[in-house]
């Protein structure tokens, strides 16, 4: 995800960070890399993150990016 972010070859238009991944160093730096791109950044549940990933184990980020 945060390779995704700063190399910049494809629009992000939105990223999505289950609640409970608050306390993580890595995904505060990708919200902030996202923030800075001024990308829209969403807090969800995981619940939701879930059904909404296309892979089978989401790590609790997901991005809306174009293909």
């Amino acid at each position: 995800m945060l390779e995704l972010l700063t190399i910049g070859r494809r629009n992000v238009d939105e990223v999505w960070v289950a609640t409970d991944l608050d306390d993580s160093p890595v995904v505060a730096e990708i919200v902030d890399v996202a923030r800075s791109r001024r990308i829209t950044v969403n807090e969800v549940s995981r619940k939701r993150l879930d059904a909404e990933a296309t892979s089978e184990a989401p790590q609790g980020v997901i991005a809306r990016a174009a293909p």
